[in-house]
C-alpha cells in the first residue's frame, strides 16, 4: 500500500516496488552531491537487490510506524524521483517524537522544494501521526538545509559534538526542533 500526499508542487509517496527503478535511477544521479553530506554507503547500496530491500524495510517500518519514508516527485513528472524526506525512531507514549532526515536531487536545489515538503510532513507528523515533536540535525556548514528548517518553523535548540557519522567521520551537527503548537 501506498501513501500519497500532495503540495502544490509535489507528491509525498511513501516507498513501494514501483520505486525501484526511480529509486536507483535518484541515487546513481545523485551519488556524488549526496556523498558529503550522508553516512558512507555499503558496497551494494548502489543495487537493485539492496534498494529492493530497503523498500521492503521502508513497509515494515511504516506498518509498525517506527518509521516512515516519504519519496518526492514533481507533479508533472512523478515517475522521476527528486528526493526524500524520513522520520526515523518514532516513539509513542510519553515522548510521541520523531527525528527527520531529508535529502534533494542536485538540480533541485534552492527552488524551495524541499521546505514545501519538509512543511506538508509536519503537518502529516503532528495531524496523521499524533506526533507531539520532531528534531533534526544539520552540519553547521550546511546553510541551505539550517533555512529549510527555519523556515519550516523549527528552531535551533543547540550542537552536538561527534554528533553523527558523516561519509565515515564523526562531525559535529546543529540540533533543532518543532513543537506541536497546543490548542486551547
Amino acid at each position: 500500500m501506498t501513501l500519497i500526499y500532495e503540495t502544490k508542487r509535489l507528491l509525498l509517496m511513501t516507498p513501494d516496488k514501483a520505486h525501484l527503478d526511480p529509486l536507483m535511477d535518484y541515487h546513481l544521479r545523485n551519488k556524488d552531491f549526496l556523498e558529503i553530506w550522508e553516512p558512507k554507503r555499503p558496497d551494494d547500496f548502489y543495487t537493485r537487490r539492496y534498494q529492493r530491500e530497503w523498500i521492503r524495510a521502508e513497509q515494515r517500518e511504516l506498518k509498525k510506524l517506527t518509521g516512515v519514508s516519504f519519496l518526492l516527485a514533481k507533479h508533472d513528472s512523478p515517475e522521476r524521483l527528486i528526493g526524500a524526506i524520513r522520520l526515523s525512531n518514532v516513539l509513542y507514549g510519553n515522548f510521541c517524537s520523531a527525528f527527520m532526515g531529508y535529502r534533494l536531487d542536485k538540480d533541485e536545489v534552492n527552488k524551495g522544494y524541499m521546505t514545501e515538503a519538509v512543511k506538508k510532513v509536519i503537518s502529516i507528523a503532528f495531524e496523521d501521526l499524533y506526533l507531539h515533536r520532531l528534531e533534526a540535525s544539520v552540519i553547521p556548514s550546511n546553510a541551505a538545509s539550517q533555512k529549510v528548517l527555519l523556515n519550516s518553523g523549527f528552531r535551533l535548540i543547540g550542537t552536538s559534538d561527534s554528533y553523527l557519522q558523516i561519509n565515515g567521520q564523526w562531525r559535529e551537527h546543529q540540533l533543532y526542533e518543532i513543537i506541536k503548537p497546543q490548542k486551547g
